[in-house]
Formats: C-alpha cells, structure tokens, sequence
C-alpha cells in the first residue's frame, strides 16, 4: 500500500510519479543514476499493484492521492488537455493483434505520430460517426466521444498484454456494442501498409464527474493529472513547472508527474534527483517507475558513505 510523501519544512520530501518509465526500460534504455539511487533504497525494488482500468503510473499517483479508479482516464485526460464535454469517453491505442497458441492476442503497442493520426482518422472517422461516435484529437493523443453514456468497463493495453483478448475484451451491459466497434476498427485497419499497427484498443471508459477533493500540491506536465485536478475542483494546486528536478524542487510542490521523452529522463530528472538527495537538498524521495517503486532517504545514503569513508581511512 503506497502513501502520499508529504512536506516538511525541515525535512523536503518528494514523490516523483514518471509516466511510460516501464515500456522505456522494456526498451532496453539504461540510467546510470538510477543504478545508484538503488543504493539510498529502504527496500529495493517493489512492485506496485495497479487499477486493472489504469496504467500502473496512473494507479500509483490516484494512490498518493488516496483516490480511486473512478477517476476514469480518458474523460480526465482529455479534461486536462484543455477539453470539456459531457458523455463517455475513451482512449484510443494503436495495437497489433497477432495469431497465438491462445488464438488472437494483443502483441504490442504503439504510440500515436501526425502522420499515424491522419492516417487512423480518414480511415475510421466516417465508421465511427455513423457507430454513435466522434474521432478527438488533442494534438498528441486520440480520443472517442459517445454522447450517450455506456455503461462498460474497459482494461488498460498493459493489462491487456497480460491477459487473453477475450478476458481484457470491455465488459458491462454496453459492452457487446463496444466490442463489436473494436471487431470493425480492426477489419478497417487490417493489412494497411502505411500504419505500423493493424488494431486500435479501446481503454480508459468514463465521463466527467465534478467533485469537491482537497489535494496537496502537484507539478505535473501530463494532461491526466492535470485533469484530476480540474475535477476535484483544485487546479490551481497543479503547477505547470515540472520541467525538470530544479522546478519541482523549487516549487511548494510534494508529488511530481514527469511526463519526458526517454533521452531527457536522466539528464533533467534521475541525474539532478541523485545530485540532491547526495546534497540533503532532498531528504525523501519516492520513485514510482510505472509498476515498480523504491523509496529513498538521504540519512541511508549517509550511513553508506560514512562507512565507505571509514573504509579509506583504515586501509
């Protein structure tokens, strides 16, 4: 069970939420830094459980929070892209669907680019329109709207890739519609040369819900927690300045979002993170890499160096 790292003002502490971390280190990128913030862990490595409807950085940040997975994705993610409209939303995600031994199964993710987003919407916009639904895009990602609300329940790509299709398929009284859209995006998409997926995953189902929440301040560059701000009615305790360590740390701020691209993560976040805790600048620190968490104090890093000192010293 994760719990928020709050202020002090004696002791600064921060939790630092980084979105896409596993798929990065799936990748097969390395950081040096994180190798030897290791060292300051309490407990090493721990996995994270995540909301079955959510990505495991999204679950790891509504628990800081001590919120929960009604706080659908979708809906809020477009919210905090600067959209508001009422119905259901969903995200959509380019997959490739493959035969298995488990019969069709998702293989693999993509991520959205300006050509695979033109591409995607004059294929599918006029099916989809027709089907009840409308194609959105925010500049970076796609989104559906249905102005009727469904009553469906969908899994995030992640838990998809670890189930079968047909367990991670949309569940609820709305979902056989649902599916049957997914079979015919599919069929639209299936043996296009100029896409690098042949299927798009629907996930993320939700509309947008009002609430009064009191939440500690949060810099974040990402537009799902920039929504779940604007929905509890705080989004004025969301700060923009989550750029780098510097910002955060220069801001009233106890948990971060760092939405980077992979080449900046160690020169701007996991770098100058190691550089703080090894100057006491921070004292606290929680990691959570989008599955996994470690938790670091800077006193563990000085008992550590105070016995490697004693080391030269006696030899």
């Amino acid at each position: 069970m994760m719990t928020a790292i709050m202020p002090s003002s004696t002791v600064p502490s921060l939790a630092l939420v980084i979105p896409g971390f596993a798929q990065a280190f799936g990748g097969g990128w390395r950081s040096p830094s994180l190798d030897q913030l290791l060292a300051y862990s309490d407990n090493g490595v721990q996995a994270t459980d995540s909301f079955p409807s959510h990505a495991a950085w999204q679950t790891e940040l509504l628990r800081l929070l001590q919120l929960d997975a009604t706080y659908a994705s979708a809906p809020l993610s477009w919210l905090g892209a600067g959209g508001f409209e009422a119905g259901t939303w969903l995200h959509v995600q380019p997959v490739s669907l493959a035969i298995s031994a488990r019969g069709l199964t998702l293989q693999s993710t993509s991520e959205w680019t300006t050509d695979t987003r033109r591409i995607a919407a004059t294929v599918l916009s006029k099916h989809l329109s027709e089907s009840g639904f409308d194609w959105r895009d925010s500049g970076s990602e796609v989104y559906l709207r249905c102005e009727k609300p469904l009553n469906v329940e969908t899994a995030a790509p992640a838990t998809a890739l670890r189930q079968s299709l047909q367990d991670a398929m949309p569940t609820g009284s709305d979902a056989v519609a649902l599916r049957r859209l997914m079979t015919e995006l599919q069929m639209l998409l299936h043996n296009r040369e100029d896409l690098n997926f042949n299927a798009v995953w629907l996930w993320g189902s939700g509309s947008m819900r009002q609430r009064s929440v009191n939440l500690p301040m949060l810099a974040a560059n990402d537009a799902f927690a920039r929504g779940v701000y604007a929905a509890s009615q705080c989004p004025d305790r969301c700060s923009p300045n989550a750029a780098n360590v510097e910002q955060v740390l220069e801001s009233e701020a106890s948990i971060a979002v760092a939405r980077a691209p992979i080449e900046q993560l160690e020169s701007e976040w996991l770098a100058p993170l190691l550089s703080a805790l090894q100057r006491g600048t921070v004292h606290r620190v929680g990691l959570y890499l989008d599955g996994f968490a470690i938790h670091l104090k800077y006193s563990l890093f000085r008992r550590l160096f105070g016995r490697a000192r004693a080391a030269e010293l006696s030899a």
